[in-house]
């Protein structure tokens, strides 16, 4: 399987990070120019969800009483959680990211979901985004690009 038979205008690839140099690489020689975005995982979670700085995580050691490592698993986990649960541990969870909306300490790109709505999304395979992660509004239709493919790159 080739990796040219994706390339085309307004799509989205989204891959592991140790196949995203290789791949911009590899379309960078290509004489043709495209319209494409490549992200990471964690990438497109930012985009997608929020992005966070120093001074969210100096919040949340202050207010939450945490360590820097603990603050950042707090809002790794924050990723995970769209609604409210029977746990308190989740809810505890939604409370924290709430106390840093209303702190304008979570980042926002207000344009990349309807960016989305433009584009096709090709995951990686090895990448996986549960149901609850994609958009209530749309459903993303994801094409798995061959990993022998990225992997020749």
């Amino acid at each position: 399987m080739n990796i040219d038979k994706y390339l085309e205008n307004n799509i989205i690839f989204i891959i592991p990070n140790n196949i995203k140099k290789k791949l911009i690489k590899y379309i960078n020689n290509k004489s043709k120019m495209y319209d494409i975005k490549i992200l990471t995982l964690n990438e497109f979670k930012k985009s997608y969800f929020f992005d966070y700085n120093k001074k969210t995580i100096k919040y949340l050691m202050d207010n939450y009483n945490l360590n820097f490592k603990t603050a950042k698993e707090y809002i790794d986990n924050i990723y995970n959680v769209l609604e409210p649960a029977k746990t308190k541990k989740i809810n505890y969870l939604l409370q924290i990211k709430e106390n840093l909306e209303i702190n304008n300490l979570i980042i926002k790109d207000i344009y990349f979901k309807e960016t989305l709505k433009r584009k096709k999304i090709y995951f990686s395979t090895g990448i996986y985004v549960l149901p609850s992660q994609c958009d209530e509004q749309r459903s993303l239709i994801i094409n798995h690009p061959h990993e022998e493919a990225l992997n020749r790159l």
